[in-house]
Order: structure tokens, then sequence, then C-alpha cells
């Protein structure tokens, strides 16, 4: 079923949740990618670090 047809069948406000979740399903993973971007740039810095000294 493509994308198209979900919001043809779904109620209005059934699509407002689902954007909604999709919304927040997106902030959440960016989120989480940022994170992890994060907690990698602090591993890089410590690994670099130790190679030094």
């Amino acid at each position: 079923m493509s994308c198209l047809d979900f919001h043809r069948i779904e109620p209005s406000s059934g699509l407002i949740n689902f954007l909604a979740y999709w919304d927040l399903g997106i902030f959440v993973q960016k989120r989480i990618h940022l994170e992890t971007h994060w907690d990698l740039g602090i591993f890089v810095q410590k690994r670099i670090h130790l190679e030094t000294h």
C-alpha cells in the first residue's frame, strides 16, 4: 500500500496523529544519530590523545 492510498483511507485525525508520530520518530532518530556521532567524536579525541602521549 502506497503512502497516497494510506492518506486517502485514513480519517484526518488519524492522519494528523500519524504525521505527528512520524515527525517525532524522525526527530528521535536524528537526536540518536547526533548523540552517536558525539560519542564517536569523544572516542576519537580520547584515542588521539592516548596515541600522542
